[in-house]
Protein backbone atom coordinates (compact mmCIF):
# COMPACT_ATOMS: atom_id res chain seq x y z
CA UNK A 1 0.00 0.00 0.00
CA UNK A 2 1.51 3.34 -1.04
CA UNK A 3 1.50 6.46 1.14
CA UNK A 4 -1.57 7.93 -0.57
CA UNK A 5 -3.55 4.72 -0.08
CA UNK A 6 -2.48 4.52 3.56
CA UNK A 7 -3.59 8.11 4.12
CA UNK A 8 -6.99 7.37 2.56
CA UNK A 9 -7.33 4.19 4.63
CA UNK A 10 -6.55 6.01 7.86
CA UNK A 11 -9.05 8.73 7.05
CA UNK A 12 -11.79 6.17 6.35
CA UNK A 13 -11.09 4.37 9.62
CA UNK A 14 -11.13 7.66 11.53
CA UNK A 15 -14.52 8.52 9.99
CA UNK A 16 -15.80 5.08 11.04
CA UNK A 17 -14.50 5.58 14.58
CA UNK A 18 -16.25 8.96 14.90
CA UNK A 19 -19.53 7.65 13.47
CA UNK A 20 -19.58 4.61 15.77
CA UNK A 21 -18.71 6.69 18.81
CA UNK A 22 -21.63 8.98 18.00
CA UNK A 23 -23.78 5.85 17.97
CA UNK A 24 -22.49 4.77 21.39
CA UNK A 25 -19.89 2.18 20.34
CA UNK A 26 -16.18 2.10 20.99
CA UNK A 27 -14.40 1.34 17.71
CA UNK A 28 -11.48 -1.07 18.12
CA UNK A 29 -9.96 -2.54 14.94
CA UNK A 30 -10.81 -3.32 11.29
CA UNK A 31 -11.57 -6.99 10.65
CA UNK A 32 -11.89 -7.10 6.88
CA UNK A 33 -12.54 -5.15 3.71
CA UNK A 34 -13.96 -6.07 0.34
CA UNK A 35 -15.89 -4.70 -2.61
CA UNK A 36 -19.07 -4.81 -0.49
CA UNK A 37 -17.73 -2.62 2.34
CA UNK A 38 -16.02 -3.29 5.67
CA UNK A 39 -16.30 -5.25 8.89
CA UNK A 40 -14.92 -3.73 12.09
CA UNK A 41 -14.78 -4.76 15.73
CA UNK A 42 -16.44 -2.49 18.27
CA UNK A 43 -17.47 -2.67 21.91
CA UNK A 44 -20.79 -1.53 23.31
CA UNK A 45 -20.13 0.14 26.70
CA UNK A 46 -23.59 -0.78 28.04
CA UNK A 47 -22.93 -4.53 28.03
CA UNK A 48 -19.13 -4.47 27.58
CA UNK A 49 -19.51 -6.97 24.74
CA UNK A 50 -17.51 -6.90 21.53
CA UNK A 51 -19.35 -7.17 18.22
CA UNK A 52 -18.61 -7.40 14.53
CA UNK A 53 -20.22 -4.51 12.68
CA UNK A 54 -20.60 -4.77 8.94
CA UNK A 55 -20.60 -1.41 7.16
CA UNK A 56 -22.24 -1.40 3.73
CA UNK A 57 -22.51 1.75 1.58
CA UNK A 58 -26.19 2.42 0.88
CA UNK A 59 -26.84 1.59 -2.75
CA UNK A 60 -29.88 1.99 -4.96
CA UNK A 61 -31.51 0.17 -7.81
CA UNK A 62 -30.67 -3.43 -8.63
CA UNK A 63 -27.57 -3.57 -6.40
CA UNK A 64 -29.67 -2.83 -3.29
CA UNK A 65 -31.20 -6.31 -3.33
CA UNK A 66 -28.00 -7.89 -1.99
CA UNK A 67 -28.14 -5.86 1.23
CA UNK A 68 -31.80 -6.72 1.64
CA UNK A 69 -31.11 -10.41 1.17
CA UNK A 70 -28.42 -10.43 3.85
CA UNK A 71 -30.86 -8.94 6.34
CA UNK A 72 -33.62 -11.30 5.25
CA UNK A 73 -31.44 -14.25 6.25
CA UNK A 74 -29.92 -12.79 9.41
CA UNK A 75 -33.25 -11.62 10.86
CA UNK A 76 -34.72 -15.10 10.84
CA UNK A 77 -34.42 -15.24 14.60
CA UNK A 78 -33.74 -18.96 15.15
CA UNK A 79 -31.04 -19.48 12.54
CA UNK A 80 -28.20 -18.50 14.90
CA UNK A 81 -28.89 -21.73 16.77
CA UNK A 82 -28.20 -23.67 13.57
CA UNK A 83 -24.61 -22.64 12.88
CA UNK A 84 -25.56 -19.32 11.29
CA UNK A 85 -23.89 -16.13 12.52
CA UNK A 86 -25.97 -14.31 15.17
CA UNK A 87 -27.65 -11.03 14.19
CA UNK A 88 -28.38 -8.32 16.77
CA UNK A 89 -29.54 -5.14 15.07
CA UNK A 90 -29.07 -2.81 12.12
CA UNK A 91 -29.28 0.90 11.50
CA UNK A 92 -28.41 3.55 8.96
CA UNK A 93 -25.85 6.27 9.66
CA UNK A 94 -23.50 8.59 7.82
CA UNK A 95 -19.79 7.81 7.76
CA UNK A 96 -18.09 10.94 6.58
CA UNK A 97 -20.61 12.31 4.09
CA UNK A 98 -21.91 8.97 2.86
CA UNK A 99 -24.87 6.89 4.14
CA UNK A 100 -24.14 3.34 5.30
CA UNK A 101 -26.16 0.36 6.42
CA UNK A 102 -24.65 -1.04 9.62
CA UNK A 103 -25.31 -4.63 10.70
CA UNK A 104 -24.35 -5.63 14.25
CA UNK A 105 -23.46 -9.34 14.52
CA UNK A 106 -21.77 -11.69 16.92
CA UNK A 107 -18.01 -11.48 16.89
CA UNK A 108 -16.37 -14.64 15.61
CA UNK A 109 -12.67 -15.36 15.80
CA UNK A 110 -11.40 -16.00 12.28
CA UNK A 111 -12.51 -17.64 9.06
CA UNK A 112 -11.87 -21.33 8.42
CA UNK A 113 -8.86 -20.80 6.17
CA UNK A 114 -7.10 -18.55 8.69
CA UNK A 115 -7.91 -20.92 11.55
CA UNK A 116 -6.41 -23.95 9.82
CA UNK A 117 -3.13 -22.13 9.22
CA UNK A 118 -2.98 -20.07 12.44
CA UNK A 119 -4.46 -22.17 15.25
CA UNK A 120 -2.64 -23.24 18.41
CA UNK A 121 -3.18 -26.96 17.81
CA UNK A 122 -0.39 -27.48 15.31
CA UNK A 123 -1.54 -25.10 12.58
CA UNK A 124 -2.24 -27.06 9.36
CA UNK A 125 -1.34 -30.27 11.18
CA UNK A 126 -4.77 -30.03 12.79
CA UNK A 127 -6.04 -31.63 9.57
CA UNK A 128 -3.90 -34.71 10.27
CA UNK A 129 -4.99 -35.13 13.89
CA UNK A 130 -6.49 -38.53 14.65
CA UNK A 131 -8.89 -37.26 17.32
CA UNK A 132 -11.39 -38.16 18.44
CA UNK A 133 -12.91 -36.24 16.91
CA UNK A 134 -10.99 -35.68 13.72
CA UNK A 135 -11.08 -32.08 12.51
CA UNK A 136 -13.27 -32.69 9.46
CA UNK A 137 -15.71 -34.76 11.53
CA UNK A 138 -16.10 -31.90 14.00
CA UNK A 139 -16.48 -29.13 11.43
CA UNK A 140 -18.31 -30.53 8.44
CA UNK A 141 -21.52 -31.70 10.19
CA UNK A 142 -21.93 -28.16 11.51
CA UNK A 143 -21.64 -26.74 7.98
CA UNK A 144 -24.30 -29.23 6.83
CA UNK A 145 -26.46 -28.28 9.81
CA UNK A 146 -26.35 -24.60 8.85
CA UNK A 147 -27.10 -25.35 5.19
CA UNK A 148 -29.95 -27.68 6.10
CA UNK A 149 -31.51 -24.94 8.26
CA UNK A 150 -31.28 -22.43 5.41
CA UNK A 151 -32.55 -24.84 2.76
CA UNK A 152 -35.50 -25.88 4.93
CA UNK A 153 -36.59 -22.23 4.85
CA UNK A 154 -36.26 -22.06 1.07
CA UNK A 155 -32.95 -20.16 1.16
CA UNK A 156 -29.81 -20.89 -0.84
CA UNK A 157 -26.48 -19.30 0.13
CA UNK A 158 -24.71 -19.38 -3.27
CA UNK A 159 -21.31 -18.34 -1.88
CA UNK A 160 -20.07 -21.09 0.44
CA UNK A 161 -16.29 -21.12 0.72
CA UNK A 162 -13.60 -21.22 3.40
CA UNK A 163 -13.63 -17.46 3.99
CA UNK A 164 -17.39 -17.38 4.66
CA UNK A 165 -17.22 -20.09 7.33
CA UNK A 166 -16.21 -18.66 10.70
CA UNK A 167 -14.87 -20.07 13.95
CA UNK A 168 -17.14 -18.89 16.76
CA UNK A 169 -16.09 -17.71 20.19
CA UNK A 170 -14.96 -18.76 22.74
CA UNK A 171 -11.47 -19.58 21.54
CA UNK A 172 -11.17 -23.36 21.08
CA UNK A 173 -8.27 -25.12 22.75
CA UNK A 174 -9.08 -28.57 21.35
CA UNK A 175 -10.85 -29.86 18.26
CA UNK A 176 -14.07 -30.81 20.03
CA UNK A 177 -14.52 -27.15 21.02
CA UNK A 178 -14.46 -25.85 17.44
CA UNK A 179 -17.85 -24.31 16.67
CA UNK A 180 -18.75 -23.13 13.20
CA UNK A 181 -20.90 -20.24 11.95
CA UNK A 182 -21.81 -19.60 8.31
CA UNK A 183 -21.67 -15.91 7.35
CA UNK A 184 -21.91 -13.46 4.41
CA UNK A 185 -25.41 -13.73 2.99
CA UNK A 186 -25.26 -10.98 0.39
CA UNK A 187 -25.70 -13.52 -2.42
CA UNK A 188 -28.29 -15.63 -0.59
CA UNK A 189 -31.82 -15.70 -1.96
CA UNK A 190 -35.13 -17.41 -1.57
CA UNK A 191 -35.93 -19.94 -4.28
CA UNK A 192 -38.92 -21.70 -2.76
CA UNK A 193 -39.67 -23.92 0.20
CA UNK A 194 -38.35 -27.44 0.53
CA UNK A 195 -41.26 -29.85 0.71
CA UNK A 196 -40.64 -32.87 2.92
CA UNK A 197 -40.72 -36.06 0.94
CA UNK A 198 -40.18 -34.43 -2.45
CA UNK A 199 -38.14 -36.76 -4.67
CA UNK A 200 -35.55 -34.13 -5.47
CA UNK A 201 -34.73 -30.63 -4.36
CA UNK A 202 -33.90 -29.98 -7.98
CA UNK A 203 -37.59 -29.99 -8.81
CA UNK A 204 -38.41 -26.95 -6.65
CA UNK A 205 -37.03 -23.98 -8.60
CA UNK A 206 -37.69 -25.03 -12.20
CA UNK A 207 -40.30 -22.33 -12.55
CA UNK A 208 -37.78 -19.58 -11.77
CA UNK A 209 -34.96 -17.96 -13.70
CA UNK A 210 -32.01 -17.27 -11.43
CA UNK A 211 -28.87 -15.12 -11.57
CA UNK A 212 -25.86 -16.79 -13.17
CA UNK A 213 -22.11 -16.54 -12.63
CA UNK A 214 -22.14 -15.56 -8.96
CA UNK A 215 -20.17 -16.69 -5.91
CA UNK A 216 -16.49 -17.53 -5.38
CA UNK A 217 -15.26 -18.95 -8.69
CA UNK A 218 -13.05 -21.68 -7.17
CA UNK A 219 -15.90 -23.07 -5.08
CA UNK A 220 -18.69 -22.42 -7.59
CA UNK A 221 -20.92 -25.26 -8.77
CA UNK A 222 -20.89 -25.69 -12.57
CA UNK A 223 -24.63 -25.05 -12.92
CA UNK A 224 -24.21 -21.59 -11.38
CA UNK A 225 -23.05 -20.52 -14.84
CA UNK A 226 -26.67 -21.05 -15.94
CA UNK A 227 -30.01 -19.70 -14.79
CA UNK A 228 -31.26 -23.10 -13.65
CA UNK A 229 -30.05 -24.41 -10.30
CA UNK A 230 -31.20 -25.11 -6.76
CA UNK A 231 -29.96 -25.75 -3.21
CA UNK A 232 -27.49 -28.32 -4.50
CA UNK A 233 -25.09 -25.52 -5.53
CA UNK A 234 -24.32 -25.12 -1.82
CA UNK A 235 -23.59 -28.84 -1.51
CA UNK A 236 -21.07 -28.72 -4.36
CA UNK A 237 -19.25 -25.86 -2.63
CA UNK A 238 -19.45 -27.75 0.66
CA UNK A 239 -17.77 -30.73 -1.02
CA UNK A 240 -14.74 -28.58 -1.83
CA UNK A 241 -14.72 -27.32 1.76
CA UNK A 242 -14.76 -30.94 2.99
CA UNK A 243 -11.72 -31.66 0.81
CA UNK A 244 -10.00 -28.63 2.35
CA UNK A 245 -10.74 -30.04 5.82
CA UNK A 246 -9.24 -33.42 4.99
CA UNK A 247 -6.24 -32.61 2.77
CA UNK A 248 -2.97 -31.38 4.27
CA UNK A 249 -1.06 -28.68 2.38
CA UNK A 250 1.72 -26.95 4.25
CA UNK A 251 1.63 -23.92 1.97
CA UNK A 252 -1.85 -22.42 1.60
CA UNK A 253 -0.81 -20.75 -1.65
CA UNK A 254 -1.11 -24.19 -3.27
CA UNK A 255 -4.86 -24.36 -2.73
CA UNK A 256 -5.93 -22.70 -5.98
CA UNK A 257 -4.18 -25.26 -8.15
CA UNK A 258 -5.24 -28.03 -5.75
CA UNK A 259 -8.94 -27.18 -6.01
CA UNK A 260 -8.71 -26.89 -9.79
CA UNK A 261 -7.14 -30.35 -9.88
CA UNK A 262 -9.89 -31.71 -7.61
CA UNK A 263 -12.62 -30.29 -9.83
CA UNK A 264 -10.91 -31.78 -12.89
CA UNK A 265 -11.00 -35.26 -11.34
CA UNK A 266 -7.23 -35.39 -10.74
CA UNK A 267 -7.41 -36.00 -6.99
CA UNK A 268 -8.20 -39.42 -5.56
CA UNK A 269 -8.50 -40.96 -2.11
CA UNK A 270 -4.72 -41.25 -1.76
CA UNK A 271 -4.47 -37.46 -1.39
CA UNK A 272 -6.49 -37.41 1.84
CA UNK A 273 -4.91 -37.45 5.28
CA UNK A 274 -7.37 -40.08 6.55
CA UNK A 275 -7.46 -42.71 3.85
CA UNK A 276 -8.82 -45.22 6.38
CA UNK A 277 -12.19 -43.42 6.37
CA UNK A 278 -14.19 -45.34 3.78
CA UNK A 279 -17.02 -42.80 3.78
CA UNK A 280 -14.98 -39.59 3.47
CA UNK A 281 -13.83 -39.74 -0.15
CA UNK A 282 -17.13 -41.24 -1.25
CA UNK A 283 -18.95 -38.26 0.28
CA UNK A 284 -16.58 -35.75 -1.35
CA UNK A 285 -17.10 -37.46 -4.71
CA UNK A 286 -20.89 -37.45 -4.41
CA UNK A 287 -20.96 -33.79 -3.40
CA UNK A 288 -18.85 -32.88 -6.45
CA UNK A 289 -21.08 -34.67 -8.95
CA UNK A 290 -21.57 -32.60 -12.10
CA UNK A 291 -25.25 -33.55 -12.13
CA UNK A 292 -26.88 -31.83 -9.10
CA UNK A 293 -29.56 -34.55 -8.98
CA UNK A 294 -26.84 -37.02 -8.02
CA UNK A 295 -25.61 -34.92 -5.10
CA UNK A 296 -27.06 -35.54 -1.63
CA UNK A 297 -29.06 -32.80 0.02
CA UNK A 298 -27.74 -31.33 3.28
CA UNK A 299 -30.29 -33.43 5.17
CA UNK A 300 -29.27 -36.60 3.35
CA UNK A 301 -25.59 -35.89 4.00
CA UNK A 302 -26.37 -35.36 7.69
CA UNK A 303 -27.82 -38.87 7.82
CA UNK A 304 -24.47 -40.42 6.85
CA UNK A 305 -23.07 -42.19 9.98
CA UNK A 306 -20.12 -39.98 10.93
CA UNK A 307 -21.83 -36.71 10.00
CA UNK A 308 -24.66 -37.17 12.50
CA UNK A 309 -22.39 -37.12 15.55
CA UNK A 310 -23.39 -34.79 18.36
CA UNK A 311 -20.88 -31.97 18.17
CA UNK A 312 -20.59 -29.61 21.12
CA UNK A 313 -22.92 -26.67 20.58
CA UNK A 314 -22.57 -23.11 21.81
CA UNK A 315 -24.97 -21.53 24.24
CA UNK A 316 -25.95 -17.94 23.62
CA UNK A 317 -23.77 -15.84 25.93
CA UNK A 318 -25.73 -12.62 26.25
CA UNK A 319 -29.23 -12.63 24.80
CA UNK A 320 -32.02 -15.19 25.34
CA UNK A 321 -33.38 -17.10 22.37
CA UNK A 322 -36.76 -15.39 22.26
CA UNK A 323 -38.78 -18.22 23.86
CA UNK A 324 -39.96 -16.23 26.87
CA UNK A 325 -43.37 -15.45 28.27
CA UNK A 326 -45.39 -12.67 26.67
CA UNK A 327 -44.13 -9.15 27.33
CA UNK A 328 -46.75 -6.45 27.85
CA UNK A 329 -45.94 -2.79 27.28
CA UNK A 330 -47.43 0.55 26.27
CA UNK A 331 -46.67 2.54 23.15
CA UNK A 332 -46.62 6.32 23.01
CA UNK A 333 -46.56 7.66 19.45
CA UNK A 334 -45.14 11.11 18.79
CA UNK A 335 -47.97 13.65 18.49
CA UNK A 336 -50.60 11.40 20.07
CA UNK A 337 -51.94 11.64 23.61
CA UNK A 338 -53.45 8.19 24.14
CA UNK A 339 -51.23 5.17 24.83
CA UNK A 340 -51.62 1.88 22.99
CA UNK A 341 -51.34 -1.53 24.62
CA UNK A 342 -49.09 -4.08 22.93
CA UNK A 343 -47.84 -7.61 23.61
CA UNK A 344 -44.85 -9.46 22.12
CA UNK A 345 -43.45 -12.94 22.74
CA UNK A 346 -39.93 -12.21 21.57
CA UNK A 347 -37.17 -10.53 23.62
CA UNK A 348 -35.34 -9.27 20.52
CA UNK A 349 -35.25 -5.89 18.84
CA UNK A 350 -36.54 -7.49 15.64
CA UNK A 351 -39.49 -9.06 17.51
CA UNK A 352 -40.24 -5.84 19.40
CA UNK A 353 -40.31 -3.75 16.23
CA UNK A 354 -42.46 -6.33 14.46
CA UNK A 355 -44.95 -6.19 17.35
CA UNK A 356 -45.01 -2.40 17.29
CA UNK A 357 -45.58 -2.44 13.54
CA UNK A 358 -48.53 -4.78 14.08
CA UNK A 359 -50.00 -2.48 16.75
CA UNK A 360 -49.36 0.86 15.06
CA UNK A 361 -48.78 0.29 11.37
CA UNK A 362 -45.39 2.05 11.56
CA UNK A 363 -42.93 0.12 9.42
CA UNK A 364 -40.39 -1.68 11.61
CA UNK A 365 -37.45 -0.26 9.68
CA UNK A 366 -38.68 3.32 10.15
CA UNK A 367 -39.09 3.11 13.93
CA UNK A 368 -36.97 5.08 16.40
CA UNK A 369 -37.58 3.63 19.87
CA UNK A 370 -36.96 5.21 23.28
CA UNK A 371 -37.92 3.83 26.67
CA UNK A 372 -39.56 6.36 28.99
CA UNK A 373 -38.16 5.94 32.48
CA UNK A 374 -37.23 7.86 35.63
CA UNK A 375 -33.63 8.09 36.77
CA UNK A 376 -32.83 9.90 40.05
CA UNK A 377 -36.25 11.52 39.99
CA UNK A 378 -35.81 12.86 36.46
CA UNK A 379 -37.74 11.63 33.43
CA UNK A 380 -35.41 10.31 30.77
CA UNK A 381 -35.62 8.76 27.30
CA UNK A 382 -33.27 5.82 26.69
CA UNK A 383 -32.60 4.66 23.14
CA UNK A 384 -33.51 1.05 22.36
CA UNK A 385 -30.93 -0.07 19.79
CA UNK A 386 -30.18 -3.75 20.33
CA UNK A 387 -31.50 -7.08 21.58
CA UNK A 388 -29.65 -6.49 24.84
CA UNK A 389 -31.41 -3.13 25.29
CA UNK A 390 -34.76 -4.91 24.92
CA UNK A 391 -33.84 -7.61 27.44
CA UNK A 392 -32.56 -5.05 29.98
CA UNK A 393 -35.64 -2.84 29.50
CA UNK A 394 -38.11 -5.60 30.36
CA UNK A 395 -35.97 -7.10 33.13
CA UNK A 396 -35.38 -3.80 34.93
CA UNK A 397 -39.07 -2.87 34.70
CA UNK A 398 -40.10 -6.25 36.10
CA UNK A 399 -37.61 -5.99 38.98
CA UNK A 400 -38.85 -2.48 39.82
CA UNK A 401 -42.52 -3.44 39.43
CA UNK A 402 -43.03 -0.77 36.76
CA UNK A 403 -44.73 -0.77 33.38
CA UNK A 404 -42.75 -0.43 30.17
CA UNK A 405 -43.58 2.63 28.09
CA UNK A 406 -41.92 2.99 24.70
CA UNK A 407 -41.89 6.25 22.78
CA UNK A 408 -42.15 5.52 19.06
CA UNK A 409 -41.27 8.05 16.39
CA UNK A 410 -41.15 7.47 12.66
CA UNK A 411 -37.88 8.00 10.83
CA UNK A 412 -38.89 9.59 7.55
CA UNK A 413 -35.45 9.10 6.00
CA UNK A 414 -36.39 6.15 3.83
CA UNK A 415 -33.94 3.80 2.21
CA UNK A 416 -34.34 2.53 -1.32
CA UNK A 417 -34.66 -1.04 -0.04
CA UNK A 418 -37.45 -2.57 2.02
CA UNK A 419 -35.78 -4.24 4.97
CA UNK A 420 -38.93 -6.02 6.07
CA UNK A 421 -39.12 -9.38 7.77
CA UNK A 422 -40.46 -11.31 4.80
CA UNK A 423 -37.98 -12.09 2.02
CA UNK A 424 -39.09 -11.82 -1.56
CA UNK A 425 -37.78 -13.72 -4.53
CA UNK A 426 -35.31 -11.56 -6.43
CA UNK A 427 -33.15 -12.62 -9.30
Amino acid sequence: MDDKSKEQENKELEDIKIALENRGYNYEIPLGKGSYGRVVRAEHPVDNQKYAIKLLPIVHGDAAKYQKRELDVLTKTDLWQQNIVKYYSCWQMNIGNDPYLCIQMELCRVNLEAFVYRNEMGNANIVRAQGPPRFYRQVFPQILNGLNAMHSLGLVHRDIHISNILIANPKPTEIRQVNIKIADFGLAREIGSVIDGSPSLTEAPKLQRLSSGIGNELFRAPELATEHYDYKVDLYSAGIVLYFLSRYLEDKKQWKSEILALKSGERGREYLCHRDDEILFSLITSLLEEDPKKRPSAKEALDIPWTNIQFEKLTEPTVPDGKQKAKKFYIKIDGEVALKRCVVNDDTLFGLKAGIESCTGINAECQDLHQETTINGKEELIEVLSDLDVVCMFQSAEEAGKKVVINVSENTLEMDVNYGSNPVALS
